[in-house]
């Protein structure tokens, strides 16, 4: 594994952007999620992991899109936004393949003080964040799997124990490091999640959150037996697991953890099942704490 470019899979294409950098994103109706802004650097992720909705909605033919349109093109439509979270992780992996625009953006948001770049990845790909100077304006979100989910489901990407590696040395770089378990596959096996979670404790990053997967519409299942007979089907068509299912996991999670950690798109009802209270998460520019107290502990 070492050594290998993930990044390289696919061929990259690069070109102008023709319509705007900038969408709102109000999360999904009935949904506790939070607000943040769609900022388009990139598209697409070389990656292609099984059950990721960019297959759906680009295709998994597609090579990732890099824009290349002036720095000063980009800026003036950032400027229109007073404060705000941006992600460039919603339709691409931030870090996989590195958008020209990225360094620009990096500086633009190191001059902000209510606004905040938030970048999204699987990849090892840190090259450009180890040569800069930190910023409290930007964080980063690495994202892991349980060894067993990343063979079935992940090949394409490092290894988890790669990822939390890089992400330790973002960390004692002096970057805001948070942490996403997810997609958790039941079929998989929750205590295939234990070793994970007790490496992801170890880093103490500055928030942790943690979702199930969800089964999109005509997507093929990336499962075999087990809960998914149970699925309900959801208003925007997707499917999810029983709530007791869901609290089993999550319920797990915060014990390896040792910690209550956020969880990414879910009911009021699930929340209010599990007894726990949001706090934001991943995509929530929260006050730097460094470590899991940032979170609520176990009782």
């Amino acid at each position: 594994m070492a050594g290998r470019n993930y990044a390289q899979d696919k061929v990259v294409i690069a070109r102008p952007r023709k319509s705007g950098f900038i969408r709102r994103f109000d999360g999904t109706a009935g949904l506790v999620c939070n607000k943040f802004y769609r900022f388009i650097l990139s598209n697409g992720c070389p990656f292609n992991c099984q059950y990721c909705y960019l297959r759906l909605i680009l295709g998994s033919n597609k090579g990732p899109l890099v824009f290349t349109n002036p720095w000063p093109e980009v800026e003036r439509q950032l400027e229109k936004i007073p404060t705000g979270v941006f992600s460039t992780g919603e339709l691409a992996d931030s870090l996989a393949v590195t958008p020209p625009l990225l360094r620009p953006a990096l500086e633009y948001f190191r001059r902000q003080t209510h606004k905040f770049l938030f970048l999204t990845t699987k990849s090892t790909n840190i090259k450009l964040l180890m040569g800069i100077r930190p910023t409290p304006q930007v964080w980063i979100s690495v994202s892991v799997n349980a060894v067993k989910t990343w063979e079935l489901f992940e090949q394409k990407t490092p290894h988890p124990d790669e990822r939390l590696a890089a992400a330790w040395r973002l960390k004692e770089a002096g970057w805001r490091v948070k942490i996403r378990i997810d997609p958790v596959i039941p079929e998989v096996g929750i205590r295939h999640y234990r070793e994970v979670a007790k490496k992801v404790s170890a880093l103490a990053p500055e928030r942790v959150t943690v979702g199930v997967l969800k089964h999109f519409p005509r997507f093929p299942h990336c499962q075999r037996e087990g809960p998914h007979r149970q699925l309900a089907e959801a208003p925007n068509g997707s499917k999810r697991y029983p709530l007791h299912i869901k609290a089993r996991i999550f319920n797990s999670l915060a014990e390896w953890l040792g910690f209550q950690p956020a969880i990414c798109r879910e009911t009021p009802g699930l929340w209010e099942g599990l007894g726990w209270k949001s706090n934001g998460c991943n995509c929530t520019p929260n006050q730097i704490i460094h470590g899991p107290c940032s979170e609520a502990p176990i009782k």
